[in-house]
């Protein structure tokens, strides 16, 4: 398995000050979504682990399951109070107070990680005298003013157990706990991890510098550099014989010395990418031809036999094609042809309506 070069971890207070666009999910939130689509945008599944520590998922959910029987206690209240007024009697509220509603969101929470690729980091085994230690000579995450700190001992410690196995990898924790901005926790990391940790408070801050150190721009251009390269070398044979195959199907002809030719084929002479949107591995892609129209051409020669020699002429034509390319699967599907106007002496016959057009200067 290879190991990620960068492994962002997601305290509590990050997602709890971040709204959730799906109520019974607490883990979708714009900013844990934001950096999710960053990686997807930029393929950076193999680089780049999101994990949700354990005693962090257990603080969510705790929470979530606090508020939800807080609104059922005013609930409650209301219902006692307008129930006769109402003729609410019947209404057994006390059923919907008995529902599991920790299950209920933590298997959502699960569901949303598997689905995601998100990495549950477990509690590690901690004996209690090492926190008992840390607490009593207020070693951060324990505070020296209060005894708060215990949540962030676990989590540290965590962190901590995570860095064994992965002495290389880029540690990020994205918290607005400024207690392990303390340098002591960096110190105490680098024994494990020679990177050490780096702090950020939002989402944007996170993603501005990955941008950077990853060089996500260079890397899209050079996807889109090679995706160029890969039409012209590999694919504009097919898309010029589908542009012949569309024109003769529609009946279009070369109008030369009033009389008209059948379009035999194109010959390739420039393109130019108007467009390539990246979605995955696919890429929609819209581009403007030049091309030549070659058709067999005649003319009489004044002799005995009367034979009629012929040759072929070459004329300029621009084609506009809009294109799917699937580079996983290597299938290029053209959805669109358009030979645009003006068409200097190409006529175009509609068999279907039988109806004529010339398009000219």
């Amino acid at each position: 398995m290879i190991k990620p070069k960068y492994v962002i971890i997601i305290d509590t207070n990050i997602i709890r000050n971040s709204a959730s666009d799906e109520w019974d999910n607490p883990l979708s939130t714009i900013g844990i979504r934001a950096i999710l689509d960053f990686i997807k945008k930029h393929k950076l599944e193999s680089e780049i682990e999101v994990v949700i520590p354990e005693i962090v998922l257990e603080e969510i959910l705790s929470q979530k399951v606090y508020l939800i029987n807080e609104e059922f206690k005013y609930l409650e209240t209301l219902y006692e109070k307008y129930k006769q007024r109402f003729g609410l009697e019947g209404i057994d509220i006390h059923k919907y107070k008995s529902f599991d509603f920790y299950t209920f969101f933590k298997n959502k929470c699960l569901d949303f990680m598997q689905k995601y690729n998100l990495v549950l980091l477990d509690i590690p085994d901690i004996r209690a005298n090492e926190i008992l230690k840390r607490c009593l000579h207020k070693k951060p995450p324990f505070q020296i003013d209060t005894d708060k700190g215990f949540k962030d001992t676990i989590l540290w410690f965590s962190i901590l157990h995570s860095c064994i196995n992965n002495s290389d990898t880029r540690i990020i924790l994205a918290t607005g706990d400024k207690i392990f901005r303390e340098t002591s926790l960096n110190e105490e990391i680098k024994s494990l991890n020679k990177t050490g940790i780096t702090i950020y408070q939002e989402s944007n801050e996170i993603l501005s510098q990955l941008s950077s150190e990853l060089e996500v721009d260079k890397r899209f251009k050079e996807r889109i550099d090679n995706i160029k390269a890969r039409i012209i070398n590999e694919k504009i044979n097919f898309i010029l014989n589908e542009v012949t195959k569309y024109s003769q199907e529609r009946g279009y002809t070369i109008h030369d010395f009033s009389r008209e030719y059948e379009i035999e084929s194109y010959e390739f002479v420039s393109i130019h990418f108007v467009d390539i949107q990246e979605k995955g591995d696919d890429y929609n892609i819209t581009a403007n031809l030049s091309l030549h129209a070659k058709y067999k051409k005649g003319y009489l020669v004044s002799n005995d036999d009367m034979y009629n020699p012929q040759y072929y002429s070459l004329r300029k034509v621009n084609v506009k094609v809009i294109l799917n390319f699937d580079v996983k699967n290597d299938k290029l599907k053209i959805s669109k042809i358009v030979l645009e106007q003006p068409f200097v002496g190409l006529n175009y016959m509609d068999t279907g309506k039988f109806n004529y057009m010339v398009y000219s200067n």
